[in-house]
């Protein structure tokens, strides 16, 4: 059931709602001006031709909007060192106090809250160990009441057992064909938050040096997919995953970045990781605090430290058919509850291949 689920998962791919609309930005023109104007008319696509684009500021991607490239190492995006980023980002309202969800119900029930600062058609979610729940809000009553389009589904929550956040997604963005390099941003060099639907395949994140040390870096993210996208020879991690639900990572790669390839934070829920491979990094290849991730058919190779890291809070991690070899320590260390390893294979590690913590 689970392969099925998966793999499901996997091909079934979202068909992402762009505009009919088209430009083509040469290396001499503005990106962002570009993106402002396709924006401005509903959406579309920015297409960069194959040629070396070296922008001066911020790339802010907007919703229904595609950035797509004449391909890998073709078309070339190069911050030149300096601290800029292609940021995908919604808008975050100003909230406070706990919330009470009830089951079956889509009334939202607050203490000491300021729902008014919400939008009808922002984001109502709920993200903590265990839980990944996301709903747009249909009506706002009062501070302390509101309703939501869906009901909560799960058992009844009392308002201090889950953190909430509430915010304009940026919905339908997609980037594409083009290779990303020495960018030297604060946080990010592709920083992704507030986003649902967003669809990344085809790029390559190469030698940058992130102040932050997370060249990829998502924070709360739904319903979205990484497809054949290279993080490699950056300085700290390939990979930073934070509040993520329904997020799949198809065909992936972490080489040789100065940290961890894959680092995955405790308040993931539901992240996917299918034939993805992490390769000569200087931390773990897969470090996963976040319950119920599942690897199919991934690979660890050569890592300075484990080849894959489940801690203590990653409770429900499914590795199947997966592979960690030559690694500085072990093959896979456990540190959480009901994981399951099947069909796997963790050979020539330097200290355990796998090594079952207390």
């Amino acid at each position: 059931d689970f392969t099925k689920k998966l793999t499901n998962a996997v091909i079934d791919v979202k068909n992402f709602t762009i505009g009919g609309n088209d430009v083509v930005v040469y290396p001499h023109q503005s990106i962002q001006q570009a993106i402002d104007e396709i924006s401005k008319k509903g959406g579309g696509r920015v297409i960069l031709t194959a040629k070396t684009y070296r922008p001066t500021a911020n790339i802010s991607v907007a919703s229904n909007v595609s950035l797509e490239g004449a391909g890998v190492g073709n078309t070339i995006i190069d911050f030149n060192s300096g601290a800029f980023r292609i940021s995908v980002t919604g808008t975050s309202r100003s909230m406070a106090g706990t919330a009470t969800l009830t089951e079956g119900s889509t009334t939202v029930t607050g203490v000491l809250t300021t729902f008014l600062n919400a939008q009808v058609g922002d984001i109502f979610n709920v993200s903590s160990t265990n839980v990944g729940f996301f709903s747009e809000i249909l009506s706002i009553e009062s501070d302390t009441s509101l309703t939501l389009v869906d009901a909560w589904p799960m058992p009844t929550i009392s308002p201090t057992s889950s953190s909430f956040q509430v915010y304009l997604a940026n919905k339908n963005c997609v980037i594409r064909d083009l290779t990303v390099q020495e960018g030297s941003a604060a946080a990010g060099v592709l920083f992704a938050q507030y986003v649902h639907n967003f669809l990344c395949e085809n790029v390559n994140f190469y030698k940058n040096t992130p102040t932050n040390q997370r060249t990829i870096e998502v924070d709360t993210m739904n319903d979205s997919f990484f497809r054949n996208v290279d993080s490699s020879y950056n300085t700290g991690f390939g990979y930073y995953l934070n509040k993520t639900n329904k997020v799949v990572f198809y065909g992936c790669s972490a080489r040789g970045n100065s940290s961890d390839g894959f680092y995955v934070e405790i308040t993931t829920d539901e992240l996917a990781f299918n034939d993805c491979v992490s390769k000569g990094n200087g931390g773990d290849g897969f470090d996963i605090s976040g319950a119920k991730t599942q690897l199919l058919n991934c690979h660890s190779y050569g890592n300075d430290l484990d080849g894959f890291k489940i801690v203590s809070d990653g409770s429900k991690v499914l590795l199947l058919g997966c592979e960690g070899a030559d690694n500085g320590s072990d093959g896979v260390q456990v540190g959480a509850n009901d994981c399951i390893f099947q069909n796997c294979d963790f050979r020539a590690n330097d200290a355990y291949g796998i090594n079952i913590l207390a």
